[in-house]
């Protein structure tokens, strides 16, 4: 047997599953960063400086070790990396980030930017 609409006669989800893919669109979309231990009081902040600080070093289309760019920006390796790949996810602007293999482990990246660095929230550029 079917049950009745629980918001008739409106737009209002009307399943539970309706309920859940527009908490998981809004969510998606109010989203800087993501991760099980990341807290957006705590952690926000401090991620976006890096990710801006992390821009204006790579915006120059030069090749950089993780090493150079956590140098310049006052971060760590971990985490220049972490921002590399944020440059690369849709709700930054969805950058290409070259990477080349120098030796052994080490490795350089370059920043093939497509537009400005986006943060989610933001208005797009017009």
């Amino acid at each position: 047997m079917r049950q009745p609409p629980l918001f008739p006669d409106d737009d209002r989800p009307q399943t539970v599953y309706q309920l859940h893919q527009k908490d998981e669109a809004e969510r998606a979309s109010s989203t800087y960063f993501d991760g099980d231990t990341y807290e957006p009081g705590q952690d926000k902040f401090r991620l976006l400086t890096e990710l801006q600080r992390v821009w204006v070093v790579m915006r120059d289309g030069q090749w950089h070790t993780l090493k150079g760019i956590a140098s310049a920006v006052g971060g760590s390796e971990a985490g220049v990396s972490a921002r590399l790949r944020d440059f690369r996810k849709a709700r930054f602007g969805g950058h290409t980030v070259e990477r080349d293999r120098v030796k052994g482990g080490l490795f350089v990246y370059c920043l093939i930017a497509n537009g400005p660095l986006r943060c989610p929230g933001e208005p797009r550029p017009r």
